[in-house]
């Protein structure tokens, strides 16, 4: 597993952070994979962002957070920062890690040797940057996470 540093914004301590699991099964290069998607999940985990709240309950980001809901653009960039890939996020669901919204990205161009996934339109939490290694059987998978207090 690998952890990515993106931004500090919002006060000293939001941080968005990237995650990538290798998927099991063979890498995609050298196969006539054209393309990939995209899957995972960014999990909200800011203190007390689940107040009155149960596991399963619909979530989405207050105060600071509000940006974040279902319906908020996903975006892919290759190494050139050109956009290759676009997609709404998921439905927020409450759990004691937090609010966790899943998010697929589907027919993003394959060879791009860099990916760079963006939560939102506003550029104000980074990109978390995944490499094409990290690529296995079509499928790269970017964990999100934005932590604050």
């Amino acid at each position: 597993m690998r952890r990515a540093v993106v931004a500090l914004a919002v006060g000293a301590s939001l941080l968005l952070a990237g995650c990538a699991h290798q998927v099991a099964g063979t890498a995609s290069t050298g196969s006539n994979v054209t393309s990939i998607t995209v899957v995972g999940e960014l999990l909200l985990a800011i203190d007390g962002s689940g107040a009155g709240l149960r596991d399963g309950d619909g979530c989405t980001g207050k105060n600071g957070f509000s940006d974040i809901h279902e319906g908020i653009e996903v975006t892919v960039y290759d190494g050139k920062n050109e956009v290759v890939g676009s997609s709404l996020l998921g439905f927020g669901t409450y759990s004691n890690r937090g609010c966790s919204f899943n998010l697929t990205v589907p027919l993003v161009p394959f060879g791009r040797k860099v990916y760079r996934v963006e939560v939102g339109s506003q550029g104000n939490r980074g990109k978390v940057t995944f490499q094409e290694s990290e690529v296995h059987d079509g499928v790269l998978e970017a964990d999100l996470i934005i932590r604050g207090n």
